[in-house]
């Protein structure tokens, strides 16, 4: 009986990492053709009007991002709990 239980066992391990390979693939395989699921705005990146150009982190909880939009940049104070706008045009 153990060898039945162990080719069993083997036979699902087997399926588990071919699904897991399929997911790989499907995954890579978007990616690679430009479709974007994520959420963000397909395309080159040099072609995006947003562009996130710096962050450092303050403490474990807030952040500093400087981002570029349409040719301004915006610094930004970024906390689990709100954004809120620093100064505008800081490439000046």
């Amino acid at each position: 009986m153990w060898t039945v239980d162990a080719i069993e066992l083997l036979r699902a391990l087997g399926a588990l990492g071919f699904v897991l390979a399929l997911i790989a693939f499907g995954a890579w395989a978007l990616k690679r053709s430009g479709l974007n699921i994520g959420g963000t705005t397909a395309g080159k990146k040099e072609d995006r009007r947003i562009k996130i150009l710096e962050i450092t982190p303050l403490d474990h909880r807030r952040k500093l991002a400087i981002i570029s939009c349409d040719g301004e940049e915006h610094l930004l104070l970024l906390s689990p709990t709100h954004e809120t706008v620093i100064a505008r045009n800081t490439s000046s």
